[in-house]
C-alpha cells in the first residue's frame, strides 16, 4: 500500500514538473498548483487509506474484546475452577495473549499456573489448593492490568462465591469416579450387605426347621430300611 501510494505521488510530481517546462515562443504556465497536486493525491488515496484504517481498528476491536471476553470469564468462573467454561478460557489464554510485550507477564504467570495444576500429587492437596489460588489471583490480576483493570490480588482470591451444594457435587463426584475406577481395574470389589427384616428372619428359621426335619425323617427311613435288609 505504502509503495502504491509513493508511485502515485512521484508520477504526479513528474507530471507536474513536464507540465510547467516552457517553449520558445510562448511563456508557459504550470497547470496544476502544489496545492492542487496535493488535494489530487489526497483524492486517490485518502479512501485506500481510510479502508485500511477501518480494517485495522476493526482487528483491533475484536482483539480487545476477545481477551475481554476471556478475563471475565475467568474471574466470574474463578469460584469453580472444574467448570467447562472456566477450563475453555485458560486454554485459549496463549491464543488471545500471544503478541506484543505488553503481554509477556500474563503469558508468564500463566505457564507457572499451568505447571503447578500438574503438581497436586508432588504439594499434596492442601498446599495444593493454596498455591494454585495464589497463582490464579496473579494471572488474573497480571490479565486486568493490560486490559485497564486494577483489582487487588487479595480481592481476587477471596471475594469468590462458590456454592456448597456445588462443591459437594463436586467432591461426590470424584469420589464416585475413583471408586468405580477401582471396581473396574479390579482392586477393588463392590460392597454387598443384605438387612432383613424380623418378619424375614422368622420365616427364614421356620424354613430351616421345616429342612431340619425332613433330613431328619430321611435319616430315620434310611437306617429302617438298613435294619430290615439285615434282618432278612
Amino acid at each position: 500500500m505504502k509503495k502504491f501510494g509513493l508511485t502515485i505521488f512521484f508520477s504526479l510530481q513528474i507530471l507536474a514538473i513536464w507540465a510547467q517546462t516552457k517553449t520558445p515562443e510562448v511563456e508557459s504556465k504550470p497547470i496544476m498548483t502544489v496545492l492542487e497536486v496535493i488535494t489530487l493525491i489526497a483524492i486517490i488515496v485518502g479512501p485506500i487509506l481510510a479502508v485500511q484504517l477501518e480494517k485495522y481498528l476493526e482487528r483491533a476491536r475484536e482483539s480487545r474484546n476477545g481477551k475481554l471476553w476471556l478475563f471475565k470469564t475467568l474471574m466470574a468462573t474463578r469460584g469453580s475452577i472444574l467448570s467447562p467454561a472456566h477450563v475453555e478460557a485458560l486454554n485459549k489464554i496463549d491464543l488471545e495473549f500471544y503478541e506484543k510485550k505488553k503481554y509477556q507477564k500474563v503469558r508468564e504467570a500463566w505457564k507457572d499456573y499451568l505447571k503447578t495444576l500438574g503438581e497436586r500429587e508432588l504439594l499434596g492437596q492442601d498446599v495444593w489448593l493454596d498455591k494454585i489460588g495464589g497463582l490464579r489471583a496473579d494471572l488474573l490480576y497480571e490479565m486486568g492490568i493490560s486490559l485497564g483493570y486494577r483489582f487487588n490480588k487479595d480481592t481476587i482470591k477471596r471475594d469468590a462465591y462458590s456454592p456448597i451444594g456445588h462443591t459437594d457435587y463436586q467432591n461426590d463426584h470424584e469420589i464416585i469416579r475413583r471408586n468405580l475406577l477401582r471396581v473396574l481395574t479390579g482392586e477393588s470389589a463392590i460392597p454387598v450387605s443384605m438387612e432383613l427384616t424380623e418378619v424375614q428372619i422368622q420365616a427364614l428359621v421356620l424354613q430351616i426347621e421345616v429342612y431340619k426335619n425332613l433330613l431328619l425323617q430321611n435319616t430315620s427311613s434310611q437306617i429302617l430300611s438298613e435294619n430290615d435288609q439285615k434282618v432278612d
